[in-house]
């Protein structure tokens, strides 16, 4: 375990003594163990140090996420409008990220493929659309797809506005 019970409770703001939800806790602890090592596609073993401490930023970004699953125990919001911390747990995240799968030349033709694939112009507006599927966005690929793609969209409509 990357941090404690008590570490946990202070970034959640709850009372040390009290200890109904302990075992809530730590099954969050779990969770975000295990999506912080799926979302830096590394083994959160490889980042640890002689000690067997990861980088602060990484456990900070863990008990950011436990508070936040914690606070927001449902998936939807209502009469709000959610919005990320800048410097929060993605940040922290991408210093320790392996983008290696997601930066060569063959993966940005692959997308670009795709992307041309996906491509058309809207009759009834002249407006130049892509046609997305969301499956495609998930996990660091789906990540690195959608920030490829809407570069390529910038230059796309780009070129189709001064043709």
């Amino acid at each position: 375990m990357y941090t404690t019970l008590a570490m946990i409770k202070k970034q959640c703001n709850i009372d040390t003594h009290f200890e109904d939800d302990d075992e809530y806790l730590m099954w969050l602890y779990l969770v975000a163990e295990a999506t912080v090592q799926a979302d830096l596609c590394v083994n959160l073993e490889d980042l640890e140090d002689s000690d067997h401490n990861l980088p602060a930023p990484v456990v900070h970004a863990m008990l950011l996420y436990i508070a936040e699953l914690y606070a927001n125990r449902e998936v939807n919001v209502i009469g709000a409008t959610p919005t990320l911390t800048p410097l929060g747990y993605s940040y922290l995240l991408d210093l320790y990220r392996n983008y290696s799968d997601t930066t060569s030349q063959d993966f940005y033709n692959e997308v670009l493929n795709s992307v041309i694939q996906r491509l058309y112009i809207e009759e009834s507006t002249g407006r130049l659309i892509l046609d997305v599927d969301p499956k495609l966005y998930t996990g660091l690929k789906g990540k690195a797809i959608k920030r490829i793609e809407d570069s390529l969209m910038i230059d796309a409509g780009k070129l189709y506005a001064m043709k």
